[in-house]
């Protein structure tokens, strides 16, 4: 890294160039968990005026983390970096101002893509909300990326697939016409989706379990159901006797406002719901999370945690999907079984973006999707009105995943877990037999493990050129 240099100016001031360092740590300052940001922060109340007031479209959603004045800074800072780059002369090299600028930009999506929440939240004109929903829009799509048409239809069609229509009472026959009216017209679609080899799935959980099977001996044997305070609780006893204390800074924490479990790498926190939408954890699915959040998430960020290069540790761009796909790819293989990740949430997605479609009518299609899948000839009147309902807290919560930030315009993350899982399975179906394999998969960083450069970039950390 190069030292400070002096920039004069025909015998004015000296004025301070930019240092790498420094600039590094201004990007840093800037970054944002972008998901705890738009979360809203009253969910419960919001879910329960929601499933009992049905002429309700949107939640009455409040979102007291999308601090204005905070992303203002944000903003103002990125730019200040893309100002001391171009100013900067001679005293970057080329691969440092490369960096600085992929991680600014970065950056600046994730703030920028909450700054038009922002301002949507802070005005009701309907002429005003239009034009920022426009460039909601692109910075969702920038940041996020875009559902693919053909398979969001696939998706779609094959959940409707499960739906055993010509065996349905007469009333639920009724119900399914009103699904396929509420969906409207649907496009006949052939796609080939990618499925891994049951060897290759085979091979990989035994590795999986191998590499993490310390960590399962800290779940006891004689419980079969976890509350989210014992799963925290579990998992800090993990990080201490088989990480270490001194190791790392990630610890486990329990959130009254979180819905579901998360990681903060700003913060190393493993984040548990006290109220979780779900509910308590299985043994099998206490084992998922974990694989999920600390074998993966925390994992593959811990080894860079002191490394000057935050976004190591944090994410490189394109992490995300890498990342979540890993995660999910885990999650089967301790259960030794593939299935479709994040198929729920593409298709809210889809309908949100293709569509048009609005919170309420998302939940009741994904209501009506769930029931007529497990509908059976013999049920009571009393068993189907309970199973109806039974998921509406599951519903809600993954509605409200496809519109965070607004409540009413379409945010695409969670297209991650399905397309990540794509990708993630089809790298290590092609490279099972490689004896690197793992090490690519968890001591790479928070990097996406497709893009060349930053595979070139993980490769000079560890040899130390950077």
């Amino acid at each position: 890294m190069k030292g400070e240099k002096l920039h004069t100016n025909a015998g004015e001031n000296q004025e301070k160039l930019p240092d790498f360092t420094d600039l590094l740590e201004k990007v840093a300052s800037s970054d944002v968990v972008v998901y705890e940001i738009v979360n809203p922060t009253n969910s419960d109340e919001a879910k329960q005026e929601f499933l009992q007031n049905h002429s309700l479209i949107t939640p009455h959603f409040i979102y007291g983390n999308l601090d204005e004045t905070q992303i203002s800074s944000n903003v103002n800072t990125i730019m200040s970096v893309h100002k001391a780059i171009n100013d900067s002369g001679d005293n970057l090299t080329e691969t440092e101002k490369r960096l600085i600028n992929v991680l600014n930009n970065d950056v600046a999506k994730k703030n920028l893509f909450i700054q038009t929440c922002v301002n949507y939240q802070r005005t009701t004109n309907p002429t005003e909300r239009a034009e920022i929903a426009k460039k909601h829009q692109i910075a969702n799509e920038a940041l996020y990326g875009v559902p693919d048409e053909t398979t969001f239809f696939s998706l779609l069609s094959s959940e409707l697939a499960k739906i055993h229509s010509e065996q349905l009472s007469l009333e639920d026959k009724s119900t399914y016409d009103s699904l396929i009216n509420d969906i409207g017209e649907i496009k006949l679609t052939k796609k080939d989706r990618f499925v891994p080899k049951p060897e290759t799935v085979k091979r990989f959980s035994e590795m999986i379990n191998f590499l993490f099977e310390n960590f399962w001996t800290h779940i006891p044997e004689d419980k079969d159901n976890f509350t989210t305070r014992e799963a925290c609780d579990i998992v800090n006893e993990i990080i201490q006797e088989e990480i270490g204390d001194d190791a790392t800074d990630y610890r486990a924490v329990m959130s009254d406002t979180a819905k579901s479990v998360s990681v903060n790498h700003i913060k190393r926190e493993i984040i548990f719901p006290i109220n979780r939408s779900t509910g308590d954890f299985s043994r099998l699915g206490l084992q998922k999370i974990i694989a999920h959040e600390l074998c993966t998430h925390a994992y593959r960020a811990l080894v860079y945690e002191e490394h000057p290069i935050a976004a190591f540790s944090h994410e490189l761009p394109g992490n995300e999907e890498i990342d979540e796909g890993i995660a999910k790819c885990c999650e089967q293989a301790v259960a030794g079984k593939y299935s479709d990740s994040g198929i729920e949430h593409y298709i809210n997605i889809g309908l949100a973006n293709f569509k048009g479609k609005n919170f309420r009518e998302i939940f009741e299609i994904q209501q009506k999707l769930l029931y007529l899948q497990k509908c059976k000839p013999d049920e009571t009147p009393e068993a189907k009105a309970a199973r109806f309902h039974e998921k509406d807290s599951a519903i809600f919560s993954r509605t409200t995943r496809c519109f965070r930030g607004t409540g009413e315009l379409p945010n695409n993350k969670d297209l991650v877990y399905y397309n990540g899982a794509n990708r993630v399975w089809k790298y290590i179906e092609d490279h099972i037999d490689d004896p690197d394999l793992l090490d690519s998969l968890f001591l790479s960083g928070k990097s996406d493990i497709f893009d060349p450069d930053q595979r070139r970039l993980v490769y000079e950390s560890k040899v130390g050129k950077i």
